[in-house]
């Protein structure tokens, strides 16, 4: 008889939001990927909260900041609000978060992490093969990128790959580690939560 396995728990949320701003061409639209093993928590906490606090920050803010500004600042006051639940243990828990704002004539993309937001842009020619053509909008942060090692190490931090005891070797992709320990072990250099990670240089700074 074959040994049942524990069904993984979906970590992964999303969330659409109309008539931003009680304007008909304004929309929200995110996607959330939590890691760790309260991930699931801090994605659902993310998807449930995003829409009120960017409208709250962009009501407060919108004379004196951008709108990058205003987004950034929203990002901000999410990951800070997460670390303060203390229900969800964000130890070594989080998401990634990855929102796109339609703002009647602007389209913003923000993201923090690897998860990925592409444009599809629908060709007239109909000679054409493909369909579409897809543009990239969001940025992976990963520990391969060298500005983004920089600042993992100058936090302390170091960036390498995952020892396998059995195997008695290096595997899969490079990680985020504290100097000497054996956490966080995550595979991006950006997210939401992710307590013991933000000591080593782990932010939430969305590009």
């Amino acid at each position: 008889m074959d040994k049942l396995k524990k069904k993984k728990v979906n970590q992964d949320m999303f969330f659409i939001h109309e008539n931003i701003f009680d304007h008909t061409d304004n929309y929200i639209i995110g996607v959330c990927d939590g890691h760790g093993p309260f991930g699931h928590l801090c994605s659902e906490y993310i998807a449930n909260i995003f829409n009120t606090r960017f409208q709250s920050t962009y009501k407060s803010s919108y004379i004196t900041k951008t709108l990058p500004q205003i987004v950034s600042s929203t990002f901000s006051s999410i990951t800070h609000s997460l670390l303060a639940v203390q229900t969800i243990d964000t130890l070594i828990s989080g998401s990634t978060l990855d929102v796109v704002f339609i703002l009647q004539d602007k389209l913003i993309c923000a993201n923090v992490g690897d998860s990925r937001c592409v444009l599809g842009i629908e060709n007239d020619n109909d000679n054409i093969k493909d369909k579409y053509t897809y543009i990239e909008l969001s940025k992976d942060h990963h520990p391969d990128d060298p500005k983004e090692q920089e600042r993992i190490v100058k936090k302390g931090g170091t960036i390498k790959q995952r020892y396998d005891k059995l195997l008695k070797k290096y595997i899969g992709p490079k990680r985020v580690y504290v100097k000497n320990m054996d956490v966080p072990g995550l595979a991006m250099t950006r997210s939401v939560g992710d307590e013991i990670g933000r000591g080593v240089g782990i932010i939430s700074e969305p590009d």
